[in-house]
């Protein structure tokens, strides 16, 4: 009956991912968030030459207060509260406010970010998957990612965003600004990737799955 049990599990793919409710599982997930974000820190200060020299923390709980009191509409105020950083690491010019590089840490793109480094570390995990899977779920992972990012950059003359992290990687500035627009699209493309990557794993648990309780 137990292995009756089981095969039917893996028939279903339920076996597919590690359990999502160990803490060191967790733990990994932060720790590969934080190094993503590391690793833009990293990014903007060997571009701009200059590495963070302050930490600026935002009132966001205040902010989220007015804006949801002063807007007349809920539908204008989700963008704003969406858009409303909870902190952000910078490098400061003298003379003025204005910061030369920020990385802005926003709620819900961080919630976003370790929701979907918790699918792909799980997927990867999982020691029967295949080569198309892994380029599916690896691109969408990585496409998704990097459209959650909020970065910016004097030399953009942009509000912080993904492209501003394209900007810094050696992409031309001019075209790199040219896709801001197509950042809901890119960010539905890879979330498309990963699913087709986790059904097309599914599918493969599911044959062999069938193939054990054949035999």
């Amino acid at each position: 009956m137990i292995r009756l049990g089981l095969a039917i599990a893996e028939t279903s793919g339920m076996t597919s991912f590690p359990p999502l409710f160990r803490l060191g599982f967790w733990g990994r997930v932060l720790l590969i968030v934080v190094s993503l974000h590391l690793g833009l820190i990293g990014l903007a200060s060997l571009r701009s030459a200059h590495g963070p020299d302050s930490v600026r923390v935002r009132p966001w709980a205040d902010n989220l207060r007015i804006v949801l009191t002063h807007t007349p509409r809920l539908g204008m105020a989700v963008p704003v509260v969406l858009r409303e950083p909870l902190f952000e690491v910078r490098r400061s010019m003298p003379e003025t406010p204005l910061p030369e590089w920020s990385l802005h840490i926003l709620p819900a793109n961080l919630l976003a970010s370790i929701l979907v480094v918790a699918v792909w570390l799980a997927a990867r995990q999982d020691r029967r998957r295949g080569w198309i899977s892994s380029v599916l779920i690896d691109s969408g992972a990585g496409i998704v990612i990097l459209c959650l990012t909020s970065l910016g950059w004097v030399a953009c003359c942009l509000a912080p965003s993904w492209v501003v992290a394209v900007a810094m990687a050696g992409f031309p500035v001019d075209l790199a600004l040219a896709l801001a627009p197509f950042g809901p699209v890119l960010g539905g493309v890879g979330l498309t990737l990963m699913a087709l990557g986790l059904l097309w794993q599914w599918g493969c648990d599911a044959r062999l799955g069938h193939a054990r309780i054949a035999q």
